[in-house]
């Protein structure tokens, strides 16, 4: 995603003619790297030994997994920083905008739009992963000659907050959007207010007939 908006950003004027060739190259790389990382840690397990579900914590592949987390977690630190430097760039630029085509203009709202959408998902990810990734890694230096197979499980568990950034981020994300909420609260509004068009006709009908009654003159037989 960063990079994405990081090529949208540059550019704006002519980014909507473009092939999705970016986003595909950008999808494919991101299989390749999954895949490689699978292959890194599994290529030389032993199958044939019952362990935890994380076998690679011991110190014989420590030194892997630390390498992988703490290139994740740098990768991490890069987007975030990413995603602020280009909401900057684009709302300076918002600002100074002056015989810009109106598919400028358009693309430079958009990406703030987007950006303005994604920094809360980068930081709530952020935040999530990395207690688990930074105790794991200090508890690896001090103690890499005792590793255990058990040992990442136990900090899985223990230290990591990432289960819980499948909670926050709907919340989130509702709470960002002002659209959502502005429905949420007429929905709320809407069903909390009394509506009295059904009194309204019911008392105009009965001052209705009961003008009729005073106001029509009766029949001589009846007199």
């Amino acid at each position: 995603m960063a990079v994405e908006r990081l090529y949208a950003s540059f550019k704006f004027s002519t980014y909507e003619n473009y092939t999705p060739t970016l986003g595909i190259f950008l999808a494919v790389v991101q299989w390749c790297v999954g895949i490689f990382i699978f292959v890194l840690y599994m290529h030389d397990s032993k199958w044939e030994e019952d362990v935890s579900y994380c076998t690679f914590t011991e110190p014989r592949t420590g030194v892997r997994s630390l390498f992988v987390a703490t290139t994740l977690a740098v990768i991490e630190f890069m987007a975030m920083a990413t995603f602020f430097a280009l909401l900057s760039l684009n709302q300076r630029r918002q600002k100074r905008i002056i015989d810009c085509s109106l598919t400028e203009k358009y693309q430079i709202d958009e990406n703030i739009r987007s950006l303005k959408l994604m920094i809360p998902m980068i930081l709530t990810h952020a935040v999530t992963m990395f207690p688990g990734t930074s105790a794991f890694g200090v508890y690896f230096i001090i103690n890499w000659r005792n590793l255990e197979p058990y040992s990442f499980a136990l900090f899985e568990e223990t230290f990591n907050p990432l289960p819980f950034y499948c909670a926050a981020m709907p919340v989130i994300l509702f709470w960002r959007h002002r659209v959502l909420r502005a429905r949420l609260w007429y929905g709320i509004h809407r069903r909390n207010t009394v509506h009295p068009e059904a009194s309204d006709c019911m008392r105009e009908n009965y001052f209705r007939a009961l003008h009729l009654q005073w106001n029509t003159a009766l029949p001589p037989s009846q007199q």
